[in-house]
């Protein structure tokens, strides 16, 4: 055999191969020695072989076929002489000077170098102090250590920290997703929508305010709902903008424990449809409230089993379930309607407007009615009658106070005054005394109170009255000393006059009669004149009389003396002059 490019094919040739890379290896990647040739395997500095064993080349490889691993790790070391990294790309380094391992650096400029680094996208860098960076694309910078940083100049500064996403930024143990966040020291972005405090556990959705607690929901300006559960595609629980919660059933986490609501924190308004609370412990031991809305009834019961009663304010109204019975003031009510007062049943306010009745303890039972206060009419159970009475008699003194009494049997009493306003007849079968007489509300009084009237002797004066007692008819006029008869009270008139002379000298004589004149103002009569002469002159003088008045005839007392001297009518207590009268039968 003869090698042409040896240069050495004279004589008998090459005949033998012999043992590579022995004794010495050459620059032409093989030597003759005699008639052997020695190959050798490449290294990194002279070619030679491809062979089974761990090997370093040198030079640009060109391969135009598959390359095949088929170990579990391909190593690659270039000239800077880092064990087991990888650097892909023009200007990639997987260089450290403290000797970091396991780096992969691919794309153009990407730096790998802290130790388990990966660094892929051109300029991406891996490189730190601290192993295990992770950046992924174009400028993605991953220097803080066990971060990983995706994303075109996302970045991450410290340890710990996940930035995916345009130039997002993220701090210690932070997480940032989206585009152009930020996520401090131990913090979450997500798209600038989604917050979180991870060092408290804090999540805040729609703020980055997440203090409030351990989520908080802000829907800012936005109509829609803040929160929605949904089950097979239906919503079972929203909350609404504005806060209002809608759901379905909802059960409380234990039996009769919790409560809804509390004494400062009150719902104001509850709506309710037309079904039915059941307020109790079971189905079989609670009272239930219900309203009807196609019979517009509310229905207020107890279930069957217990049958329970309803009271409201223990006792003031109490229902009988099981015999139906209704009691007030008492528990066990004996009858349909029960009725048991300690003290009156009246209506409230002001009695005089209202025109109830009032139920009086302590008197047998007693029944009054109409307006209690001033004008009463009762049933005395006690004594069988039934009873007129005046004044309040709350204090049960109507007995004593009893205008008419009207007895089942006997006699009728008629304490006071009686008027019958009637146009009809009214018939006694029995001797009717009246010991106040009758009348139509025609009476009148009236006195000298406080001035002292002088008379001119032998001048018949008019006594002038400065006070009006009583006047039921309105005719009464003390600038004219007169009582005027109304329209209606023409009839017989019973009257009675007093005065009080100021001296009861026994010379001459005293008179004092009541005038009658009529509407023309012509005297009619002298009625009940009486004269004292001499001895029989006292201080007092009295007179009355029965007579026939017409409507708009008038009554006036009159006096005259001749003592010589002028004498004055006097007033005081119990004394005259006193003037009244009282309409005894009208026409």
């Amino acid at each position: 055999m003869c090698l042409l490019a040896f240069a050495n094919c004279s004589g008998s040739g090459v005949t033998t191969v012999g043992a590579i890379d022995t004794p010495t290896t050459s620059a032409n990647g093989a030597h003759i020695s005699g008639s052997t040739i020695y190959l050798q395997t490449a290294t990194g500095s002279v070619p030679g072989l491809l062979s089974t064993t761990t090997q370093s080349l040198a030079g640009n490889k060109t391969l135009t076929g598959n390359f095949l691993l088929s170990g579990n790790t391909a190593y690659f070391s270039n000239s800077q002489g880092v064990y087991q990294s990888e650097a892909f790309g023009s200007g990639a380094s997987v260089y450290q000077s403290g000797g970091g391992t396991n780096n992969v650096a691919v794309g153009y400029g990407a730096i790998a170098n802290a130790g388990s680094g990966v660094a892929i996208g051109s300029n991406a860098n891996a490189s730190t102090t601290s192993s295990g960076g992770i950046a992924i694309g174009d400028s993605a910078s991953s220097t803080g250590g066990d971060s990983v940083i995706i994303g075109h100049t996302a970045s991450g500064t410290s340890e710990g920290a996940i930035a995916i996403g345009y130039a997002t930024s993220v701090g210690y143990l932070g997480i940032g997703i989206g585009y152009n966040v930020s996520a401090g020291s131990e913090a979450l972005n997500i798209g600038n929508s989604i917050y979180g405090d991870l060092s408290n556990d804090r999540i805040a959705v729609g703020t980055s305010t997440t203090s409030a607690g351990r989520l908080t929901v802000d829907n800012s300006s936005s109509t829609d709902a803040i929160f929605v559960a949904n089950d097979n595609g239906s919503a079972v629980f929203t909350i609404a903008d504005g806060g209002t919660v809608t759901s379905k059933t909802i059960l409380p986490l234990a039996d009769d424990t919790y409560d809804l609501g509390s004494t400062g924190s009150r719902w104001a308004n509850l709506y309710l449809g037309g079904e039915t609370i059941h307020l109790g412990t079971s189905t079989t031991d609670e009272a239930t409230f219900g309203y009807n809305t196609t019979t517009n009834i509310l229905n207020i019961g107890t279930d069957s089993t217990t049958n329970g009663d309803i009271a409201f304010f223990i006792d003031d109204l109490y229902l009988d379930k099981s015999v139906g019975y209704v009691g007030i003031g008492t528990t066990a009510p004996g009858a349909t309607l029960e009725l048991k007062i300690p003290s009156d049943l009246r209506p409230a306010g002001t009695p005089a407007t209202l025109n109830l009745f009032r139920m009086q303890g302590g008197q047998g039972g007693s029944i009054w009615g109409q307006r209690w206060d001033t004008n009463v009419v009762g049933v005395d159970v006690n004594n069988s009658k039934l009873v007129f009475a005046a004044g309040n008699n709350s204090s049960g003194s109507y007995v004593t106070s009893d205008i008419l009494s009207l007895y089942t049997t006997g006699n009728a009493t008629l304490a006071g005054d009686l008027t019958v306003s009637g146009t009809g007849t009214s018939q006694f079968s029995g001797i009717v005394d009246a010991t106040k007489g009758f009348s139509q509300d025609y009476i009148f009084k009236i006195t000298m109170s406080t001035a002292t009237q002088t008379i001119t002797t032998g001048t018949t004066t008019a006594i002038n009255y400065d006070n009006t007692t009583y006047d039921f008819s309105s005719g009464v006029n003390l600038s004219t000393d007169r009582y005027t008869v109304p329209t209606n009270g023409a009839g017989i008139w019973h009257l009675d006059t007093e005065v009080q002379w100021s001296s009861a000298s026994a010379t001459g004589y005293r008179v004092v009669y009541i005038a009658r004149y009529n509407s023309s103002n012509v005297l009619q009569e002298l009625c009940g004149y009486k004269r004292d002469d001499g001895s029989t002159i006292g201080l007092v003088q009295t007179t009355g009389c029965d007579t026939y008045a017409s409507a708009g005839d008038y009554f006036k007392t009159e006096v005259l003396h001749n003592r010589g001297s002028n004498l004055d009518i006097t007033s005081g207590s119990g004394v005259g002059p006193i003037f009244s009268g009282h309409l005894v039968a009208r026409q």
